[in-house]
């Protein structure tokens, strides 16, 4: 397979249609340009990755508990029990991160997204868990600080 072929192979691969392609190319952009155009630009620890391409996450969060009481309480319009998408389940991760003083890693952040991601769900479900927060906190880990203090967390 050519050079060329390998590129059109990915960038289909990638969800562009043979159409697509061959408009940007009639728009005089060279096609080894267009995964660097349209390469995210990211911030955070959200988008960070391993050395073996594995999405990072926080070494202690409270934001399992978060995403487990939302599956359990929390319902989507249809009725069904609400799931978080990947992306928007690791930036809970992170936003309820705890470094080991038990205090939160992060206390101000910005989130960014096109219309219809799920922001307005997510800022919901930061409403609704502010007790749940304290609930979690008292119970998750100030109960451990016992542990905590000896180098294990559980």
């Amino acid at each position: 397979m050519t050079q060329r072929n390998e590129l059109i192979s990915s960038l289909l691969g990638q969800g562009f249609s043979h159409e697509e392609l061959e408009r940007i190319e009639e728009q005089g952009i060279d096609l080894d340009l267009v995964p660097d155009i349209l390469e995210p630009i990211t911030l955070g620890p959200t988008w960070e990755k391993d050395a073996f391409g594995r999405w990072v996450l926080p070494e202690r969060t409270i934001g399992w508990q978060i995403a487990g009481w939302c599956a359990e309480y929390l319902l989507t319009p249809e009725g069904n029990p609400w799931k978080f998408t990947l992306e928007q389940l690791r930036f809970l991760l992170w936003w309820y991160a705890v470094d080991y003083d038990d205090t939160f890693t992060y206390r101000t952040g910005v989130l960014q997204r096109m219309k219809g991601w799920g922001k307005d769900p997510l800022l919901a479900v930061e409403i609704s868990s502010v007790t749940v927060r304290g609930d979690i906190w008292q119970h998750t880990y100030r109960a451990r600080a016992s542990n905590a203090s000896r180098g294990s967390f559980e």
